[in-house]
């Protein structure tokens, strides 16, 4: 019970920090190098292939990389949850993250795995405050606050699902022009 406790109040803190976005120039690579130096052990203790494909055609530019490193961070933790959940399977579990440059959009995250994927009604809530597939596990700020980030950047996530093959959570986020700040 410490543990839940401690995790629901680091999920609400979190929650209130990002109440500020701060761009600035930044490689758009960066959050996933360095989210993948904190998951990628907890990725290979759970015997899930890990697969991370940086763009090397993305240009810097403002955005808050922080606040992004914080949404790769949650996905990639939940992308792990539902990996873990999954098994025991046969198939080998996957975990692929990546980038892309879109046309219109500074940088396209990817975060896709190979766990049991989610039904429509599912689907259609995860972005609701405290809805958690997890049962006491589960806290259901991480996506909310995820969600809050992207839109606070401008920026727009949806998720590709089937049950049984996985899931695909694609965050885009624009290209700023400048630094800039605000607060919520």
């Amino acid at each position: 019970n410490v543990y839940k406790i401690r995790g629901l109040s680091l999920d609400l803190l979190n929650y209130g920090k990002y109440a500020e976005i701060t761009c600035k120039m930044s490689d758009p690579n960066l959050p996933i190098m360095e989210a993948a130096a904190i998951m990628q052990p907890r990725t290979e203790e759970n015997d899930i292939e890990l697969t991370v494909d940086l763009s090397p055609d993305l240009e810097p530019f403002c955005f808050d990389p922080e606040a992004v490193q914080r949404c790769i961070l949650n996905l990639w933790a939940n992308a792990i949850d539902a990996s873990i959940e999954a098994q025991p399977s046969e198939n080998i579990q996957r975990l692929h993250i990546q980038t892309k440059k879109i046309d219109g959009w500074g940088c396209e995250y990817r975060v896709s795995d190979t766990g049991n994927g989610m039904d429509a009604s599912t689907r259609n809530k995860i972005f609701q405050g405290f809805f958690s597939t997890k049962g006491s596990e589960g806290t259901g700020i991480g996506l909310m606050l995820t969600k809050k980030i992207v839109d606070d950047l401008k920026g727009h996530i949806e998720v590709e699902t089937e049950v049984g093959v996985g899931s695909t959570f694609i965050m885009r986020i624009p290209k700023g022009k400048k630094s800039w700040r605000r607060r919520f």
